[in-house]
């Protein structure tokens, strides 16, 4: 988390010396990324979503609720053109960020340049805009598309697409102030504070609820299990990974009424290159496909994914169990690999010591399901190195965005790792974006099984993110809320009587 190597407060008075301040620990891995521009792992929206609102955000609901777009720091939800290309909106009035700078509808428009300034991975999903026009007088931000894209309104609940403040630059040595529940009071290496906006409660913007905590501090350290044992000691009150499958039993057993699972709302994947060697080969596409050890890269990240075969996730209105299960073409993902036929394969396509860049990016994990992705590929004869740049590699390990749950964002993954160069795949995306949801699940799931299936082979699918909420003894378990976008929703948290 680069904003928070420096040492940095942000509040006056961020301590807790308030006598009925109320305060809850989570314990995590690796320290969430505070600017939202580059935020993109689980563990960063789950806390940057209560920073951060931008202009339409998603119900404070479980699923299915929870996947229901409504107007953030919008008055309304978008007035859209009659031929797609034009979104209009007008923000709230009366909005001020946490350091008490009102919010300008131009800020929106900084907001988009520094995504693609920065140039994250998501950046790719900001491409249909052509023109933003903002009024910072009434408040009217009016954004232009060069195409129609079914997916845009969700693409407007990002945190990356929430308002920052017009000066706010590229690099930046503290986070920028936001609009939301919560406020970063300070943070650093080994923790990150934030802290109840009373600014923001005042503000009564409908749906959005301003929180029950005064004050939720995350720390980064320890392992997984460690970080377990420390909720079940009442430690911590929060973990945002999964326990490890060696706690589980334990966990059923002193704290099974606080311990939940929830539906994948993820796809993790490798992006073959099919406009270059190896990958042009659909016989090498779909020796890897067969070689993917899924139960080892599941391994790789800790439990934290669930084997699996379709691009679309279990959290999808469009999932297709089956896939996933008895007709997954390269057998189940819950058996060891093929890799006899695998090497078969390669031998047949004369690819046998090809050279393999994989770019693993960044993120829980990255580093080391790369690496496993890499001896895999070894193992059946080619020649695998980690390490490339996005634009150098033949093979890109990528997810489908979280924050973009229907069908359309998960074939957009495509488009922001480097595409797939297969012209119906665009065409049907794109009928199927602007037809009614309830009307295209067929048409999705038949798209899904054309991309990860033989011929085509164009992905290495293998897992779907597996999330849970695992609560200490001082949090009501029966009013915290999962949020299928955005994950566990700490305003839902409410400490016990007497705690």
């Amino acid at each position: 988390m680069a904003l928070a190597l420096a040492a940095l407060t942000l509040l006056a008075g961020c301590g807790s010396s308030e006598p009925d301040l109320t305060e809850v620990a989570i314990g995590t891995g690796t320290l969430p990324e505070l600017d939202p521009a580059l935020a993109s792992d689980p563990q960063s929206l789950e806390a940057l979503w209560l920073i951060h609102t931008p202009l339409l955000t998603y119900r404070h609901a479980d699923a299915p609720a929870g996947a229901e777009l409504i107007p953030g720091l919008a008055a309304d939800l978008p007035e859209v053109s009659a031929d797609g290309h034009t979104y209009t909106l007008e923000l709230r009035e009366g909005l001020e960020y946490s350091d008490g700078t009102p919010v300008r509808a131009s800020d929106f428009e900084r907001a988009i340049e520094r995504v693609e300034g920065l140039a994250p991975p998501i950046a790719a999903l900001y491409e249909p805009i052509a023109e933003i026009n903002t009024d910072d007088e009434i408040g009217e931000i009016e954004i232009r598309l060069a195409e129609p894209d079914a997916e845009f309104a969700n693409l407007l609940a990002l945190v990356s697409s929430a308002p920052v403040p017009g000066e706010t630059p590229l690099a930046l040595t503290q986070p920028p102030p936001g609009v939301g529940a919560y406020e970063v009071a300070a943070a650093d290496s080994e923790s990150v504070v934030l802290r109840r906006s009373e600014a923001f409660a005042d503000l009564g913007i409908p749906q959005i609820p301003t929180g029950e905590i005064d004050e939720i501090t995350i720390k980064a350290g320890g392992t997984p299990a460690t970080r377990a044992q420390a909720v079940l000691d009442g430690k911590l009150d929060y973990m945002q990974d999964s326990p490890p499958r060696e706690l589980r039993s334990t966990i059923a057993e002193q704290a099974g009424e606080r311990f939940a699972e929830h539906p994948a709302s993820s796809t993790l994947l490798f992006t073959l290159d099919d406009d270059a060697p190896p990958f042009d080969d659909p016989l090498v596409r779909e020796a890897v496909n067969h070689a993917l050890d899924k139960p080892h890269l599941v391994r790789a990240a800790q439990d934290q994914l669930a084997a699996g075969c379709s691009l679309l996730a279990p959290a999808s209105a469009a999932y297709d169990v089956t896939l996933d299960r008895t007709d997954c073409p390269y057998g189940n993902p819950r058996r060891p690999p093929r890799i006899r036929l695998a090497r078969d394969l390669i031998a047949q396509a004369g690819a046998r010591g090809a050279r393999v860049a994989i770019a693993a990016g960044e993120g829980a994990h990255a580093e080391s399901l790369a690496g496993a992705y890499a001896r895999i590929l070894d193992r059946i004869g080619l020649d695998a190195e980690v390490g490339a740049t996005f634009e150098g590699a033949q093979a890109v390990l990528a997810a489908t965005p979280v924050a973009l749950p229907s069908p359309a964002g998960a074939f957009a993954v495509l488009r922001a790792s480097g595409g797939v160069d297969d012209p119906l795949i665009g065409a049907e995306a794109a009928s199927l974006g602007a037809t009614a949801p309830a009307d295209a699940t067929a048409g999705w799931r038949e798209l899904d099984r054309y991309l990860v299936s033989p011929p085509q082979s164009y992905v290495a699918t293998f897992g779907h993110l597996r999330a849970t909420t695992f609560l200490s003894e001082r949090i009501d378990p029966g009013l915290a809320r999962f949020n299928p976008v955005y994950g566990n929703d700490y305003s839902s948290w409410k400490l016990k009587e007497g705690e």
